[in-house]
């Protein structure tokens, strides 16, 4: 969608007609949320990753460190993907320089391999959140953190979407898309059609009235406290 210049709008409100010309343009909402649990966990949501979701979870991650985090609690459940480079982004600031985020494979079987180019951000002890609904770019973060033993995976396993796709614009104003290359974690796990294990399988509950009960969070405080 092109954004840019302005539009006229003719709006009814009772028996009065309104004119307005708004301009038109991108309206960002940040999506990266974050908040203390206690004195030193600091929980960071990632809901997707769209443009500029790596630098969001970078200044979300600062402030929790300011406010005195040491641990945190990374929640990507229900996120299906999105930017590839902004997950790998992610990992750089949670692995260590050189460590392998993963490999992708094309249709001829080449193999690249991508590594962490960064001194990363964050040092102290992870969880990260998942379940089936973590998806293609998530799992691509997911299976670094958890095969370079970053983090300590719980929930339930990913959704298994390990290809990379390409939209190509036509002419005629239709878009193609094609699959370009497959993607495997670190230890040369297939993820596509597979998913990944947690670490430790945790199921939500629900309670006599039928809330849900968020025993994967409450597991991952266990875990670090």
């Amino acid at each position: 969608m092109k954004f840019g210049g302005t539009v006229k709008l003719e709006i009814k409100r009772d028996n009065e007609i309104l004119n307005f010309e708004v301009e038109r343009r991108e309206v960002k909402i940040n999506s990266v949320t974050s908040k203390m649990l206690n004195e030193n966990i600091g929980y960071i949501r990632i809901p997707d990753f769209n443009e500029g979701t790596a630098n969001e979870f970078k200044e979300n991650a600062q402030k929790l460190m300011d406010e005195g985090a040491t641990k945190f609690v990374i929640d990507v459940r229900d996120n299906t993907g999105g930017i590839v480079s902004e997950a790998v982004e992610i990992a750089e600031y949670i692995l260590p320089k050189n460590d392998l985020i993963m490999v992708t494979i094309d249709k001829n079987q080449k193999r690249e391999e991508t590594k962490s180019k960064k001194d990363n951000l964050l040092n102290g002890d992870i969880v990260l959140l998942v379940n089936g609904n973590s998806a293609s770019s998530t799992e691509i973060l997911a299976g670094a953190l958890k095969d370079n033993n970053r983090a300590k995976l719980i929930g339930t396993k990913t959704y298994g979407k390990g290809i990379m796709q390409q939209i190509l614009e036509l002419a005629d104003g239709n878009a193609l898309k094609i699959t370009t290359d497959e993607f495997i974690t670190p230890n040369g796990d297939k993820i596509d059609g597979v998913g990944i294990e947690p670490n430790e399988v945790v199921k939500l509950t629900t309670d006599q009235e039928g809330n849900i009960i968020d025993t994967q969070l409450q597991k991952a405080i266990e875990e670090l406290s």
